[in-house]
């Protein structure tokens, strides 16, 4: 909660989303790795390093990409009915998740056990392509488990671009999602990600487009 309560304000009076940036980038450096431990093991168990990860980046992003997931309504709901039946006692884990299972109303593991219980990072992929005049179609695949939004941008030969994003619920009950866009000029680069999302591998992220395809 420590870094994921004061990202609205410090992003207000900033106008920057530098403290998300900061922590994305510790993630992807360490997510998949012998440091990341699942954060359900407990803290008097980590070395330092592994400690930073489990206690305040993972468990922030996961916050982050959870208000994604459900907006930020059903989430402030979900987390004011937590801390108000838990105010003053002693909850562990799978009360909080019981308790947002329950606001929501449907089960959410695909997302409490990625980020919570295993050794997951995250990485989405460009898989397919097909672009023709007026019509583009891309598949992304979810290669790590981690459930993080898609944010696919399209470069066009002008300089100027599109993007089209989709949040975190995406990957509820899938591991793939094919994605339409009707681009109004030619596509040269189409991208995926943003300096706020997490991925471990950014070298599937871009497919360049040949010019005899538009």
């Amino acid at each position: 909660w420590a870094v994921f309560l004061p990202v609205d304000l410090e992003h207000k009076l900033l106008n920057n989303g530098k403290r998300v940036d900061r922590e994305v980038n510790t993630f992807n450096k360490l997510a998949g790795t012998e440091k990341d431990i699942p954060l359900f093991v407990t803290s008097d168990e980590l070395s330092f390093t592994s400690y930073r990860l489990s206690s305040y980046t993972r468990p922030g992003l996961s916050y982050l990409f959870l208000r994604d997931a459900l907006g930020n309504e059903k989430f402030l709901e979900a987390l004011h009915n937590f801390m108000n039946n838990w105010y003053g006692k002693h909850p562990c884990p799978f009360d909080y998740f019981f308790s947002f299972n329950k606001v929501i109303g449907k089960d959410m593991d695909w997302f409490w056990k990625p980020w919570y219980f295993a050794r997951d990072y995250a990485d989405l992929g460009i898989k397919n392509v097909a672009v023709k005049p007026g019509r583009a179609t891309v598949d992304v695949v979810k290669i790590g488990k981690v459930p993080i939004p898609i944010n696919l941008i399209f470069h066009y030969s002008d300089g100027t671009k599109d993007s089209i994003y989709k949040s975190t619920a995406v990957w509820e009950n899938q591991d793939e999602v094919s994605i339409e866009f009707n681009p109004s000029k030619p596509v040269t680069v189409i991208e995926l990600g943003a300096s706020f999302i997490p991925d471990s591998n950014p070298k599937n992220n871009y497919y360049q487009v040949e010019k005899n395809t538009e």
